[in-house]
This record gives C-alpha cells, structure tokens and sequence, in this order.
C-alpha cells in the first residue's frame, strides 16, 4: 500500500526506530527492495534519484511500478524523490503517484533555501505528499551530488529553517558522506540529539552506506534519527551479484543472472531493516 511519508515517519520518531529509504534504477532492485520489506513486515520507503528518472525516462514508470508491486503487500510504502533541485520535476513527480518527495536547496543561501522549500511544501500540501528539505552540506559525490567538504548543521539553523517552511522532515549533515566510504564516518551525536530537540520532527540520515559503524547507527536513532538512506550499498549487492554469475559462462539467461542481484539486493536491504529496528513496525 502506498503511502505518504508522513504517515510512517511520524510513527518511526514516536517508536525510536528508523525507517530504511532504499534507492532503486530498474525493476529488480525495487523488487529485491519489496521482498525484504514484506518478509520482516517493515514499512519502507522506495527512492529514486533525478538521474534514475531521467535514466527511466519520467517518474510515471516508477510510479506505475510501484502502484503495481506494493498492490498485494501488508506494509506501508512510500515511495520518494531523492535530491530534488528543480520544482518542475517535483510537480511531476507528484502528479505520477510519488508519495514523498525531496526539495534540496542545500547548496543555496539560506534565505533562498527557505523561499524554495516552502513554496514545495505549498505545493506537496494539496496533494498529501510529504516533504523533506535539508540544511547543511554532506561530503561526497553521488549522481548529480558532489560537494567536497562537510559543512556540518546548525541546530539554530535547523530550528529557523523548519519553523520558516513547514516541512516535514529534514536532511542534516552531522558527519556523513555521500558515495563510497572511505573509512569511518564519526557521526556527530550531540549535534544530532540538539537539532531533534529544537525542531521535533523526524531527522533524515544521508550517506549512510558504509562508512557509519552499526553503534553509532543505533546511537543516532535512539537520538531522533528516523529515515536512514542507503544507496551505495544497494549498488554494490546489485552490481558485485552480476560480476560473479557473468564469471560462468554457462550462464546466458539475464532472468536468472537478475534474479541471482534481486537476491542479493533482499539480503542487504534486510539486513538494514533489522538494523535500523524497523521489523514487524
């Protein structure tokens, strides 16, 4: 069942658990995503970057896609635009079916960060469809995201920009990256517990893949974390699964060499949910 963000984040921050929101490109890696949900009978939320769509060919596929898949299923679904910029593809993505939806003004100063957002959450209102903003800057590089270094957020900031754009949720830097880890990210806890106090919304924890140590994951949503995202490391299940079934040459038929990722994909995205404390929830 389809579902807006809101209606299972405000749940994860009262229950100090977090909900997983999982990036997929194509059809078995959203597949894979929905297996693993359904089995430890998670919510979950579904993204898609601005360069999946694209790579799609609009949001109306995924949209179609998930209607289609989540039909059967006994748990909420959200399904979300990652790292908006551009209001149009929002309104879009909107209209599709999307459920959730992203507007990163990010890289802007703050005064037209807040004009951009608000004018999204104005918008998203009417139709239902929660949104998340994001203050501060997070290292690395992922699609259309690069920024070299962290530039970590304010809990002041934080508390003037959601009280000024009525968003629903809200992206920090607290000392993540983007992209590939590189190492162990040392997660600002205190930073993260101070900005859940002031702003008393569900937090949202990007460039997660990797690099942060399952203690400091558990610490950050006992804190007020409630939307973790994993990307980088749905691509590598996918891609590392394809590499080692392209080895048997005898292997010729996609079905099984994709159903062998999908498998894969399940695996890690399970292991994320039961992290996370999202299972059964």
């Amino acid at each position: 069942m389809l579902v807006s963000g809101n209606h299972i984040l405000s749940k994860a921050l009262k229950g100090k658990y977090a909900v997983g929101a999982f990036n997929t490109s194509n059809l078995e890696i959203t597949q894979g995503i929905l297996e693993a949900a359904s089995k430890l009978r998670a919510p979950v939320i579904v993204a898609t970057s601005v360069k999946a769509i694209r790579y799609a060919g609009g949001p109306k596929i995924f949209a179609l896609l998930l209607e289609e898949l989540s039909k059967k299923l006994k748990i909420s679904v959200v399904l979300h635009l990652d790292h908006a910029t551009d209001i149009a593809l929002i309104k879009a993505a909107i209209s599709a079916g999307y459920t959730s939806v992203m507007i990163d003004g990010s890289h802007l100063p703050f005064n037209k960060n807040v004009t951009l957002t608000k004018a999204v959450v104005r918008y998203a209102e009417k139709y239902k469809v929660s949104v998340e903003g994001e203050i501060g800057i997070i290292k690395g590089s992922e699609d259309y995201i690069k920024a070299k270094k962290n530039v970590l957020t304010s809990p002041e900031e934080a508390l003037r920009f959601v009280k000024a754009t009525g968003v629903h949720s809200l992206a920090c830097a607290v000392g993540t990256a983007h992209g590939m880890a590189r190492g162990r990210e040392k997660l600002d806890l205190l930073r993260i517990k101070e900005i859940a106090r002031v702003t008393h919304i569900p937090l949202v924890l990007h460039g997660a893949s990797k690099g942060v140590s399952p203690s400091d994951m558990k610490r950050a949503i006992a804190l007020g974390i409630s939307k973790i995202n994993i990307d980088t490391e749905i691509r590598l299940a996918f891609t590392g699964s394809l590499r080692k079934s392209l080895q048997n040459k005898s292997v010729y038929d996609p079905r099984e060499v994709l159903s062998r990722a999908r498998e894969d994909v399940s695996e890690t995205v399970q292991k994320k949910i039961k992290l996370f404390g999202s299972s059964r929830k």
